[in-house]
């Protein structure tokens, strides 16, 4: 029987949490306009009080920092504990060696 635990939750940016607006290209920290997706900040803060919340984003044109600014900019990013975007992990989902390197950066199994 396998015994271990969910501890890490990891979100995709764009439409899972903060709305993709069409309208926009380039980074997602200059739009003029940014909407957190309804109800991201209640359930960020409800899973961030039991897990440890990352979030993982295909972004080419962003770095983890740039990805950081977007979440603060909708108050998301007191939950998150660290981003990472296809810059620091070297590969774009659904690429196995996305996943595979952000769970070695994260210290976790799959």
């Amino acid at each position: 029987m396998n015994d271990r635990k969910i501890t890490t939750l990891v979100f995709d940016g764009g439409d899972t949490l903060i709305k993709v607006d069409p309208q926009y290209s380039g980074k997602m920290k200059d739009w003029p306009e940014l909407i957190a997706i309804f109800g991201a900040q209640q359930i960020l803060r409800a899973l961030s009080k039991q897990f440890q919340i990352f979030v993982a984003s295909n972004a080419e044109d962003s770095n983890a920092q740039d990805v950081s600014e977007a979440m603060k900019r909708v108050g998301l990013n007191g939950f998150i504990q660290q981003y990472f975007t296809v810059n620091e992990l070297e590969a774009k989902k659904p690429d196995l060696f996305f996943y595979s390197n952000l769970c070695a950066k994260l210290h976790k199994s799959p």
